[in-house]
């Protein structure tokens, strides 16, 4: 059974771990351990924060989670990997327990973090890359989906066209301006109006700029470095669940299921 290894734990990366789960493969995540993640309510980005988190059906753990509630706690890193992957969990690490990792125990990598990516230093060799970041040039990949547009979801393939249409934005963001403890008073899915106060960053009130309801929130009670989305407020209309994955990130996992299996075949057919 082929092993996939997602650096990230976003929607995008959340998505993809659940469906590529569900299609019988072996999915372990890269975290970062401080998630500054507005949806983390909804994806496995507060499972270092939790130890655990079932999305979907689907339970994702740390390794410290693991220890914590095994009797046997002599497990090495790669122990804890292959155990989950037996007993159909995915594991979670952080950046510096991938570095311990054999990456031997994978055959494809997925990049859906364009900030984890970064802090990545490893030359990934022997493993097939597949991107679902924004752009194509922050890493060098096999396959590349697209994971906003109108082509959402869509493989990159050198045989086919794609023409770029713009995609108007129906969401306003807000970003910190300053570093600080952020508490949020409102909740993801709430209805606020114009100037309504959201939370609190550091000793500076956070109103909301537009009405609407609030689609993204960060979690209450993280130092949030300036420049960070605090809040995303969907201005058009109401979504139908904030608290569910986004279909639009089930899209790009589809993208991804199929630009693994279109390898598998490539690979198969040459033989």
């Amino acid at each position: 059974m082929d092993k996939i290894l997602i650096i990230g734990t976003n929607d995008i990366a959340t998505a993809c771990a659940v469906r590529l789960f569900r299609s019988g493969f072996h999915v372990c995540l890269i975290s970062n351990p401080i998630p500054f993640d507005i949806f983390y309510f909804r994806n496995y980005s507060s499972v270092f924060p939790m130890g655990s988190k079932i999305v979907n059906g689907v339970k994702a753990l740390t390794y410290a989670d693991f220890i914590y509630n095994n009797e046997k706690n002599n497990f090495s890193l790669n122990e804890f990997i292959t155990y989950s992957f037996q007993n159909r969990q995915i594991p979670v690490l952080n950046i510096d327990d991938f570095k311990k990792v054999n990456e031997e125990l994978f055959s494809f990598f997925i990049a859906a973090d364009s900030g984890l990516i970064k802090l990545i230093t490893s030359s990934l060799t022997g493993l097939s890359v597949i991107s679902c970041l924004p752009d194509k040039k922050d890493i060098n990949a096999d396959y590349f989906v697209y994971s906003k547009g109108n082509f959402t979801g869509m493989i990159d393939y050198p045989f086919v066209d794609y023409f770029d249409a713009n995609e108007q934005n129906t969401f306003s963001s807000q970003f910190a301006e300053s570093e600080g403890i952020f508490s949020a008073e409102k909740s993801p899915g709430d209805m606020v109006k114009t100037n309504e106060r959201i939370g609190i960053l550091g000793d500076t009130n956070i109103n909301a700029k537009h009405g609407g309801y609030i689609s993204g929130l960060m979690r209450s009670g993280i130092f949030v470095p300036k420049g960070m989305e605090l809040i995303r407020i969907e201005t058009q209309q109401k979504l139908p669940d904030v608290k569910q994955l986004p279909s639009a990130s089930f899209a790009v996992a589809g993208g991804v299921l199929e630009a693994i299996m279109y390898y598998k075949n490539q690979i198969t057919s040459s033989r």
